[in-house]
């Protein structure tokens, strides 16, 4: 797990009340040598697009793609971001797991 002290980490992208929403995960300075990770959930298509927009991830392509081609209400699990990439975590309906 890498981070970069002054940007928050898409950690992921799940269906939550029939909308999308992203947890991120920011490093918080506890003291001079000591920070702790503090997550944070953006919620809605537009907010999880413009932030991955201003932070210029790699992941804005696979996210726009999540986005436009799932629907929110039939999603039956999450995203987990690992290594710059989505990875499913979960069972569709209709899979039969």
């Amino acid at each position: 797990m890498s981070y970069s002290l002054d940007k928050m980490r898409a950690v992921s992208l799940q269906a939550v009340g029939g909308a999308w929403c992203m947890d991120v995960e920011e490093l918080v300075r506890m003291n001079r040598n000591t920070f702790r990770p503090r997550r944070h959930r953006l919620a809605g298509r537009e907010a999880i697009l413009q932030h991955l927009d201003a932070a210029q991830t790699s992941m804005v392509a696979a996210t726009r793609l999540i986005l436009d081609s799932e629907d929110p209400e039939e999603v039956g699990g999450r995203y987990e971001a690992r290594g710059g990439r989505w990875v499913w975590n979960g069972t569709r309906p209709g899979d039969g797991k």
